[in-house]
């Protein structure tokens, strides 16, 4: 489940919620199927994972982790 922490906090949801989940999907494609945060499927996992940052993205090739990095900067703003 790939869902923004705002849905988990019961916070306002704006487009960066949005960008926040695409990154996500984007991580876990090229990690062939592993996401970023195991959620197991319920809000406090998602709660919890709210403010950790994103595991093993050193791992990632270069011009994905820029393009990650992009999309977690509109998230933050």
């Amino acid at each position: 489940m790939v869902v923004a922490p705002e849905y988990a906090l019961d916070e306002q949801l704006v487009t960066s919620s949005d960008m926040y989940s695409l990154g996500c999907l984007v991580y876990a494609v090229h990690c062939k199927g592993s996401p970023p945060f195991k959620n197991h499927g319920n809000l406090g996992s998602i709660r919890e994972n709210a403010n950790k940052p994103t595991p093993g993205m050193e791992r990632l090739d270069a011009d994905l982790q820029g393009s990650l990095f992009t999309f977690y900067l509109h998230v933050a703003c």
